[in-house]
């Protein structure tokens, strides 16, 4: 039987991934794409986790690495708009051209 949710996981991450190489013009889309992307990646691991009957003592770690990810982002786009006036790429030197 198929596990729907990893199914869901893995569509939630490719979603995600579509949104984060298309909208490359905010800080804040790029990283709201990121969270996105992990919530997919924890949610098909944990249901992979779950229906092998192991333990989910890793899902932990997996979540404390997500949460710092995400307050390193926040804490750098606070960074960027203090610095620049406003979370635009183009108007930093952060470009991928």
């Amino acid at each position: 039987m198929m596990n729907y949710f990893s199914i869901l996981g893995l569509i939630l991450f490719l979603i995600s991934l579509i949104a984060f190489s298309t909208r490359l013009k905010h800080v804040i889309s790029m990283l709201l794409s990121l969270e996105m992307m992990a919530l997919g990646v924890f949610l098909a691991l944990a249901s992979m986790i779950m229906m092998k009957g192991n333990e989910d003592f890793i899902l932990i770690p997996f979540l404390t690495m997500v949460v710092c990810e995400g307050s390193l982002g926040l804490s750098l786009l606070v960074m960027m708009t203090r610095f620049f006036g406003n979370d635009l790429l183009k108007s930093s030197n952060l470009t991928f051209n």
